[in-house]
């Protein structure tokens, strides 16, 4: 057939139009239908060859491709049901829960809808004092095009002492090229970092961008901005580069890591958030990141990390086990300890994923 000849010599946009005119002669030519809707996926028009492959199936129950292709769009495109549990705790004392739950709940052909949830709780030991807080909120994300999406969300907390305000978030997505990604999000939040933060109601306006170049194969080069303005005057500005060389491209996957970052704020805080915030503060770390599958639903992954920090070296370290029960459900837990004695964090993760 002329059009698979044309998306075997990467001319998918021609195979298209083949498959096209050999359905217009015979619209029950199976396999145009199953080539027709694998060029529509992989072109980012899953919702076009979600509703190819339930044809074909209503004329073939049994046909396998059109099995796998549903399969494969259920697994990345499919409504998300998100919970989890997190845990910081940093030297500043203070120490941080949270456990967040998010549900998709309607999906049209260029957008979905989704409700979040969490429980958060911020404790304070210097103080020996704790607020915690329950939030609810809303999450739509609308794809522009292939590769180009807009996200917004918004989330209101009640807390013992206050309510907060509305926590609003826009982000724009951009694939560039085939290994350029782009991101651009913009926030306005009133800050958690501490129960004095939280009782004082500081309110946070962030822009943050980053980008994300894979040279070849075994290079990425990835690099990340930020800028916080808090009601209280401060400002707050992080800036990150990260390059990862993989030494293996098959298992385990072996990488080398180089990653360098820099925060400085304006004002040092003492008492509100938190009680020591960076002030030029600059993190270069080497280290190596190792993965091994060792059955088909269990992933192990281990980093080590050598930092220097403000002249002060430290080892860092970061351990996650991936499991996939099933091939719509994953569960991830991690750990990993950042930082050195000038400041360090300790961050326990672990998430729940199931899409249907």
């Amino acid at each position: 057939m002329l059009g698979r000849l044309q998306v075997w010599t990467k001319n998918p946009a021609a195979g298209k139009a083949e498959f096209l005119e050999v359905l217009r002669r015979n619209p029950r030519n199976k396999e145009a239908l199953v080539l027709l809707a694998d060029i529509e996926r992989s072109d980012g028009e899953w919702y076009a060859a979600n509703s190819r492959y339930k044809e074909i199936l209503t004329m073939d129950p049994n046909n396998q491709d059109a099995r796998v292709g549903l399969e494969d769009i259920r697994r990345e495109h499919g409504l998300l049901l998100k919970s989890g549990y997190e845990r910081t705790e940093d030297s500043n004392e203070l120490v941080r829960e949270q456990v967040p739950l998010a549900a998709g709940m309607i999906q049209g052909r260029n957008w979905n809808l989704g409700v979040h949830a969490l429980r958060q709780s911020v404790l304070d030991r210097r103080l020996a004092l704790t607020e915690i807080g329950y939030g609810l909120g809303m999450t739509g994300e609308y794809f522009v095009k292939p590769g180009f999406s807009l996200s917004a969300s918004v989330l209101a907390t009640s807390y013992a002492s206050t309510w907060t305000p509305l926590s609003l978030s826009l982000q724009i997505d951009n694939v560039l090229t085939s290994r350029i990604n782009s991101s651009l999000k913009l926030q306005r939040f009133e800050t958690t970092e501490g129960v004095q933060a939280i009782r004082t109601r500081i309110y946070v306006n962030r822009v943050a961008g980053e980008m994300f170049y894979q040279t070849t194969d075994r290079l990425s080069i990835s690099g990340a901005a930020e800028v916080n303005s808090f009601s209280d005057n401060n400002t707050k500005t992080t800036a990150a580069g990260f390059t990862t060389y993989k030494l293996r491209l098959e298992a385990p996957l072996i990488m080398l890591l180089a990653n360098y970052a820099y925060q400085d704020s304006r004002v040092i805080y003492r008492t509100s958030i938190p009680y020591w915030t960076p002030s030029q503060l600059s993190t270069t770390s080497l280290g190596i990141d190792a993965a091994q599958d060792l059955t088909e639903w269990v992933t192990v992954e281990g980093a080590y990390l050598y930092t220097l920090q403000a002249g002060v070296f430290s080892n860092n370290v970061r351990g996650r086990i991936t499991l996939k029960p099933s091939t719509f459900s994953q569960v991830l837990v991690e750990y990993e300890k950042l930082g050195s004695t000038v400041y360090s964090q300790n961050t326990f993760r672990a998430v729940l994923q199931y899409r249907y």
